[in-house]
């Protein structure tokens, strides 16, 4: 990944700059950019030509593992046993566009553990378009991606999913930021999530990634998903086979400390 409910980032101070978007020419992505320009077109430096743009970008075309994935939830196999405890609290972070609207962390705003193992601490949040996952057929207009870090490096990533609706918080105060920097302050998530081991969805295709995503959705406006879009095009990859992963349903509670007092999330 949701928020004003599942993740109500609120709380947002200062605002940010609108660099580069992923409609850029590559000409133009270069000379600010050091590594290779991709894009999602259907053509040359699209999805289907990621992994030869690159020596590095290689899983991109033959790996096994890759994301994102359809989900079926008739397919996913129950797992009561996974525990996801999250130590959120604020951030200090700043806004650094290139392929979707980001929010990089620079200090602050807490951690996860996944089945007692962590800290992972949050790096970034960004969101694509249309969504990346797709749940039991349905593809949403819009999906939020929270990656934190662990501490031998592994990366794990929080997705959620957004249906039309009401305004997004978060979103409604990002998008009319005006200054480099702001203030997030990280709340609750949901209490079923479905699990499995993936890839990052963007070069250099990374595997070895844990992909948590929320079954709950958070509801995004039109005119806020119209807005991204507007700035950075569609940007999200097509789906990948799963080659015979399992992906995990997780009923199990969720807890999130915000400050000094647990909550329970329904």
């Amino acid at each position: 990944m949701a928020f004003s409910q599942l993740f109500p980032f609120v709380s947002l101070v200062l605002g940010l700059i609108m660099p580069l978007s992923a409609s850029s020419s590559p000409e133009t992505y270069r000379q600010y950019c050091p590594e290779p320009y991709y894009d999602y077109s259907d053509g040359p430096f699209g999805p289907a030509n990621w992994g030869n743009l690159h020596p590095s970008w290689r899983l991109c075309g033959d790996g096994n593992s890759q994301s994102p994935v359809a989900i079926n939830e008739s397919e996913a196999f129950l797992n009561a046993s996974s525990v996801l405890e999250t130590f959120y609290h604020s951030a200090i972070v700043e806004r650094h566009d290139d392929h979707a609207v980001e929010i990089v962390r620079r200090c602050g705003g807490g951690a996860l553990y996944w089945n007692s193992e962590g800290p992972y601490y949050v790096l970034n949040m960004h969101w694509h378009t249309p969504s990346e996952h797709t749940i039991n057929g349905v593809r949403f207009p819009l999906e939020g991606h929270i990656v934190h870090v662990g501490p031998n490096g592994e990366i794990l990533v929080i997705g959620i999913l957004y249906e039309i609706g009401t305004k997004d918080n978060l979103l409604a105060s990002i998008l009319n930021w005006t200054c480099p920097f702001g203030v997030i302050t990280l709340k609750n998530v949901t209490s079923s999530y479905y699990n499995y081991m993936g890839s990052l969805t963007t070069p250099p295709c990374t595997e070895g990634l844990t992909w948590i995503v929320l079954e709950k959705t958070n509801t995004v406006s039109q005119e806020q998903v119209d807005s991204i879009i507007s700035y950075q095009g569609y940007n999200s990859r097509p789906l990948q086979p799963l080659n015979g992963r399992i992906i995990y349903k997780v009923e199990d509670d969720i807890y999130i400390k915000s400050k000094d007092t647990f909550v329970d999330v329904e």
